[in-house]
């Protein structure tokens, strides 16, 4: 549930974006956060 890669939830969707470019393993914990949250 706690961002694994250091990327708080309550980010932007643009922000997410950019973290989702630097690092592929980053956007799964980010989905898989938004699915447990």
């Amino acid at each position: 549930m706690s961002g694994a890669a250091g990327v708080p939830r309550f980010r932007a969707p643009g922000v997410d974006t950019l973290y989702w470019r630097f690092d592929p393993g980053a956007a799964v914990c980010s989905l898989v956060s938004r699915g447990v949250g």
